[in-house]
């Protein structure tokens, strides 16, 4: 079956028309045209949904302060917060390669301090971060009111300039090593304390032990004791964290109920359970799935910072341990920045369109909302719930409505 277009004109006029495709076979077989020829071309159509969502829960603790990528120092007034490590073991002995026998570690020239910038407000000047010696006795279990009496002037050892057009990097900063002396008392081991100041009050983030790239790190250069204190007999001792964490104040709270909450740390995730007409999933092709949430207060973290949401499809529905399908072709996505106030946008056709076809009962309709990268974020949105009537989340839509067919 074919079509042919076909232009038509009448003599005399002034204008030009253009038909439309026309069905011109001459076929004896059963279904010819025009009896399959559509009765009308695709339409789009755009619809908004006021109350997509059936339920929505809110759940911290997808992940732990002490196992996160980051160390948060902050002198916000409305988040502060400190960093610190405890060292490994200085050695006190070591072999050399150029020499026979076992030197005992005598003198230290310097200490040189190394983290990794992460993430920082670029509005902020004259940033500094600041180098505090701690008693190596602190630990996870010290709480941020209680670490506040070690990080005092008379604890401040240096601190590292950055650069203002720094937004990451790695940072050093050599001091004096008589104020990082490991003592026999504790081991051998150190505590250093972070901080930050700047121009205006700030929060940066640095990277921590775990699994990253450049972990904060002592570098200690020392020499032998007499008689081998050549300038031949010299090392460099590189101490790693045995454990870092960061302590804010005040701590992330827990959701409350009728609010959707993303991100921070212990990261928080939001459960959605989706409603939308069948005839839209099942019989329309979704274009655009724009689901738009409205803020109960300005998105918060380092000041200036994008973080970009997951709208994760659920496969098997478990709560808090929901399984989500594996695919990330099939999420939808969005970002916010730090200070946004009013609403919050996510694309989340794809979604739908893996929905499409698939019983209720074998491909749950939720999404689990969580931040891209949690481990390393400290961004946290909260959004008015599905209980909040005209203030919660709308849906608006742009589908391919069905082809209706000519009768025969």
């Amino acid at each position: 079956m074919g079509r042919t277009p076909a232009w038509r004109s009448v003599l005399g006029a002034t204008s030009l028309f253009v038909a439309v495709w026309a069905c011109t076979d001459r076929i004896s077989a059963p279904g010819k045209c025009p009896d399959l020829c559509p009765a009308d071309s695709a339409i789009l159509a755009d619809t908004v949904l006021l109350a997509p969502l059936s339920a929505d829960t809110s759940i911290r603790g997808f992940t732990s302060v002490s196992g996160a990528s980051i160390l948060v120092v902050s002198s916000l007034d409305s988040l502060q917060a400190v960093a610190f490590l405890t060292s490994t073991e200085l050695p006190q002995t070591w072999s050399p390669q150029t020499d026979t026998g076992t030197v005992t570690l005598g003198s230290l020239d310097s200490v040189q301090v190394q983290v990794y910038l992460g993430a920082r407000d670029t509005s902020a000047k004259n940033l500094y971060i600041l180098v505090y010696r701690l008693p190596a006795s602190i630990d996870t279990t010290i709480d941020a009111a209680g670490a506040a009496q070690y990080f005092t002037n008379a604890a401040l050892v240096d601190s590292i300039p950055v650069d203002d057009t720094l937004t990451t990097g790695l940072l050093t900063k050599r001091v004096p090593a008589n104020l990082m002396v490991p003592l026999e008392a504790d081991s051998f081991r150190v505590a250093v304390g972070f901080g930050v100041r700047a121009s205006k009050p700030t929060a940066v983030l640095l990277e921590s032990s775990n699994g990253t790239t450049f972990p904060p790190k002592l570098f200690y250069f020392a020499r032998g004791a007499p008689p081998r204190s050549s300038d031949s007999l010299v090392r460099t001792f590189e101490l790693d964290p045995e454990f870092d964490t960061y302590l804010v104040s005040p701590a992330a709270a827990d959701p409350s109920p009728g609010s959707i909450v993303v991100g921070n740390q212990p990261a928080a995730r939001a459960l959605l359970h989706v409603q939308v007409p069948s005839y839209i999933i099942d019989s329309s092709t979704v274009i655009r799935g724009r689901l738009v949430l409205h803020l109960t207060r300005p998105v918060t973290g380092v000041p200036g910072q994008q973080v970009t949401i997951e709208a994760a499809p659920v496969l098997r529905y478990f709560g808090g341990k929901s399984l989500l399908v594996p695919d990330t072709t099939t999420y939808g996505y969005g970002t916010a920045t730090v200070g946004d106030s009013v609403t919050v946008t996510l694309e989340i056709a794809p979604v739908l369109r893996l929905w499409k076809g698939t019983s209720p009962d074998s491909l749950p309709r939720v999404i689990e909302l969580r931040a891209s990268g949690e481990y390393f974020n400290l961004s946290e949105l909260t959004a008015a719930g599905s209980s909040a009537g005209a203030l919660g989340p709308q849906l608006s839509l742009t589908i391919v409505r069905p082809f209706r067919f000519g009768v025969p």
